[in-house]
């Protein structure tokens, strides 16, 4: 216990020494920062397999956008870049009627998500009223 340096030797202080428990959170803050950029280097994730993948959107004639590398194909006319897509997708989405508009973009695993990431914006830019993004089917047991 720490004693005051005053007038009166020998007397306890009354007030709490809080110096240890700010050592202990600056150890803990430092500690939880380390942890936290050594689990924020592995950011790959995979998408889940899809539960009901029985049911296929080119069976019911919609809009597939597929993504595979660097190209983005509609309808198997093969795209450089998704801002080619767009007046395509714009003609064929204003063919639909209002509250049915969706297009369904599947993208292959290894394809960075900002490329996906622009096809979806080219969509939105064409009138698209619902997205759905496919996953891989799932595996046979």
């Amino acid at each position: 216990m720490a004693t005051n340096a005053g007038g009166e030797r020998g007397r306890a202080i009354a007030g709490i020494n809080v110096t240890p428990m700010a050592d202990i959170m600056i150890v803990l803050l430092v500690i939880f920062m380390v942890a936290t950029s050594t689990l924020a280097r592995d950011s790959t994730r995979n998408l889940p397999p899809a539960a009901n993948a029985s049911k296929k959107p080119e069976d019911r004639g919609a809009l597939v956008i597929s993504v595979a590398g660097a190209q983005t194909a509609l309808d198997g006319l093969r795209f450089d870049s998704p801002e080619d897509l767009r007046s395509l997708l714009t003609a064929r989405l204003e063919a639909v009627p209002e509250g049915r508009r969706l297009v369904f973009v599947k993208a292959e695993q290894d394809v960075p998500y900002a490329h996906v990431d622009r096809v979806v914006s080219v969509c939105r830019e064409a009138g698209m009223e619902q997205l759905a993004l496919l996953t891989a089917e799932p595996l046979s047991p």
